[in-house]
């Protein structure tokens, strides 16, 4: 469903699959980060931010890995999400 043409379906199983507290997830979340829908970009980074929180121990900095590339995002958008959701995970 993460690859759904349907931007509101992607939306709604990156919000479901963010709540599995498994290193799987990471996949298909990371390949929203390059999603041509701004929409669907930050929701990436969102739920990737959140998941490396509740699993900082385990895979928290495969998440910051991940977002990292998007802290220079072309989208001023991406950029401000990206470094907000990075600075928050990085602090903790």
């Amino acid at each position: 469903m993460i690859d759904s043409a349907d931007p509101e379906l992607c939306m709604r199983a990156a919000g479901a699959i963010r709540s599995i507290p498994n290193e799987t997830v990471l996949d298909p979340l990371s390949r929203l980060l390059t999603h041509s829908n701004l929409r669907l970009r930050i929701t990436g980074i969102e739920s990737l931010a959140m998941i490396g929180e509740d699993h900082l121990k385990t895979f928290g900095l495969k998440c910051l890995k991940l977002i990292e590339p998007l802290l220079s995002d072309e989208n001023e958008d991406v950029r401000h999400n990206a470094n907000y959701w990075y600075g928050a995970l990085k602090d903790i």
